[in-house]
């Protein structure tokens, strides 16, 4: 099975994900944004890291993220996942509480 076109489409308009991002997933048994957003973003990465021993596939967990917002369907993606991809996470703090 492969990604409805539409979704194929939704999915590489994000950046970071191409085509060979769509086909990973697809080997790691997710053909759809529902299957994604069911199984969890976080779950999926994790197993396609340790299927593919590349860590480095984490990079794609922010771009997911941003598709399964967008998707159009209006469900969003699961609180617990979506958290740690919100900017207060990623803002650096003041020099004057740094030190």
């Amino acid at each position: 099975m492969h990604f409805p076109p539409h979704e194929w489409r939704l999915l590489e308009l994000g950046a970071g994900i191409g085509p060979g991002v769509v086909r990973r997933l697809e080997e790691a048994g997710v053909h759809s944004l529902q299957a994604l957003r069911e199984q969890g973003v976080d779950r999926i990465i994790e197993r396609i890291c340790c299927a593919s021993g590349q860590p480095s596939w984490a990079n794609r967990r922010a771009a997911l993220l941003r598709v399964l917002m967008l998707d159009g369907t209006g469900s969003k993606a699961p609180v617990a996942q979506a958290e740690s991809a919100s900017p207060e996470h990623t803002r650096l703090r003041p020099r004057s509480l740094a030190r």
